[in-house]
């Protein structure tokens, strides 16, 4: 039989395996853009990642980066969250993260929706309609970079599989240098919307409105 703290490392490693994908980016090995240009989520937009459903606030998403694949347009706080369903007791329920969304260069590649490892916060109150209370949660506050603060490490998941556990890999200090060789890191869900989500062309920052936060 498992040890309790084993189960619960368990299950944050299948978790964390669910959620994440292989692409990664740094801000630090990115470029900024000569034109900050923006994005305007105008609905929320909702997918499914095994019985989790999440969910893309809307608001305005700026570009703050640009490497080969593309640009990087940095979203509102807490601008994309997951949710269970049916939802548990349990800090697995609900998690929001930074975001953003990663347009890409090369035609007829899909927009890409990615999170910034380090800046989960578990979700706890929802309202009638299922949707996060925000006002629960404080935001982190931006970095100069335009990125947001994830120096300190808040229920953050590392990245690992369970042989690794099993061969007693997961242990106090591999915990602790995976976590903080991830924090900052750009990475995209196993899973993204459906195909065709967003349709629109980046406008320049002096046509759009002031930079909106979470609904």
């Amino acid at each position: 039989m498992f040890s309790s703290s084993y189960s619960h490392r368990a299950a944050v490693v299948l978790f964390t395996s669910l959620v994440m994908a292989g692409c990664a980016a740094r801000p630090e090995t990115l470029r900024r853009p000569a034109n900050e240009r923006v994005l305007q989520i105008k609905e929320t937009v909702t997918w499914k990642l095994g019985f989790w459903d999440v969910a893309l606030v809307p608001g305005t998403y700026v570009e703050k980066y640009e490497d080969d694949a593309g640009a990087y347009f940095m979203g509102p706080p807490m601008c994309v969250y997951m949710a269970g369903r049916p939802r548990k007791e349990d800090a697995l329920a609900g998690n929001a993260w930074e975001c953003g969304i990663l347009l890409p260069k090369k035609p007829g590649n899909e927009p890409t929706v990615v999170h910034i490892i380090g800046t989960q916060r578990p979700l706890t109150v929802f309202h009638a309609d299922d949707t996060p209370d925000f006002s629960a949660v404080a935001p982190r506050a931006p970095r100069p970079d335009g990125t947001f603060d994830v120096s300190t490490t808040i229920n953050s998941m590392p990245v690992l599989t369970v042989p690794g556990i099993a061969a007693g890999a997961l242990t106090g200090a591999a915990l602790g240098a995976i976590l903080e060789a991830e924090q900052g890191t750009f990475r995209d869900f196993k899973t993204q919307p459906a195909k065709g989500w967003l349709v629109q062309t980046p406008a320049s920052a002096a046509e759009a409105p002031a930079r909106s936060g979470v609904p």
